[in-house]
């Protein structure tokens, strides 16, 4: 896990000045929990107060690649004393890194039982362990995961928002010390990419029928490019043909703020228009007989666009069933 970090008090070794955990996502971000760079008064720590280090995986054997902080960025709505609603924090590193960070995960349908794997140096049997450990749960609905909250008072009722996500099972879950680590899952070319970050849970952890809680990745895209250049992913297309109707879908992309649809004729692409899809995923309408073309897509946004989808061809030869 190249792309995994550790946030270290400055003064100290990895081991004794480890207290949070974070991801690589850009050559000189990094991506945690905001209530892992808060003081006790809720305010923000100073750059001089953290260092990150990367390329480290025994925190007592190994120094790792230790990186001084330019600036931190937590969401301007997370407040330590009323919840732990918008959990997510960015951190500038003085210099670029040569290691590959991490995808993120965009998007935001439903992602109830993807098998997730939780990566950190955090608690396990109340010991806390010198070498990074992971552990493999599943995604819990959000539904699923307010009633069980709900059961006890001491959490408030429905605490889980949108902006989070749960997983665990069987007494698998994060613990103290994975927090502003990453939540990992596939995507559908096998992947990794990050969906969530720990921020909260059950206290002690593990607790029968309860779960841990992640900030959700995918909701706080807005956030994240609005400071980190994230190179967009092409995203990827399908056409479905049913009769005359025809249906184009295609992967969202994080970061992208909307989509160009190119078209052309089949087999002879002799000209390429384009159409403004704006930020959906999925388009459908009714073509005449005969009709082919050639289509593939864009991602833009912050000033970037992505490299081509795939292209699709397609042919309306069947009548309208």
């Amino acid at each position: 896990w190249t792309w995994m970090a550790a946030l270290i008090t400055p003064a100290a070794t990895p081991y004794y000045g480890f207290f949070c955990g974070a991801t690589l996502i850009h050559s000189h971000w990094v991506m945690t929990a905001a209530h892992c760079v808060k003081d006790d008064f809720g305010d923000d720590l100073l750059p001089e107060d953290i260092e990150v280090v990367l390329n480290i995986y025994d925190l007592k054997k190994e120094t790792g690649d230790r990186v001084k902080i330019r600036r931190i960025i937590s969401h301007p709505k997370h407040d330590l004393f009323e919840g732990d609603d918008f959990d997510i924090a960015l951190i500038e590193l003085e210099q670029d890194v040569r290691y590959q960070p991490l995808a993120l995960w965009s998007d935001k349908s439903d992602i109830q039982g993807k098998t997730s794997v939780v990566i950190g140096w955090g608690y396990t049997n109340r010991i806390d362990p010198d070498q990074l450990m992971e552990v493999q749960m599943p995604v819990i609905s959000n539904d699923r995961c307010n009633a069980a909250y709900n059961e006890d008072s001491s959490y408030g009722m429905n605490p889980i928002t949108q902006r989070m996500l749960c997983a665990g099972e069987d007494g698998k879950d994060s613990c103290s010390g994975d927090s502003g680590g990453p939540l990992i899952i596939k995507d559908n070319t096998g992947a990794w990419r990050q969906a969530g970050i720990v921020s909260w849970g059950s206290d002690p952890c593990a607790m029968p029928g309860l779960y841990g809680v992640y900030s959700r990745v995918s909701e706080f895209a807005d956030f994240i490019s609005q400071y980190v250049a994230l190179s967009l992913d092409a995203p990827k297309l399908k056409a479905s043909v049913s009769g005359t109707q025809l249906t184009l879908s295609w992967t969202p992309v994080f970061g992208a703020q909307g989509y160009t649809l190119y078209y052309a004729p089949y087999p002879n692409a002799i000209y390429i228009k384009t159409v403004e899809m704006g930020n959906i995923t999925s388009v459908s309408g009714y073509l005449w007989q005969g009709a082919a073309f050639y289509t593939a897509l864009q991602a833009y946004g912050s000033g970037m666009v992505s490299a081509y989808s795939n292209i699709e061809s397609f042919v309306i030869n069947a009548p309208s069933p």
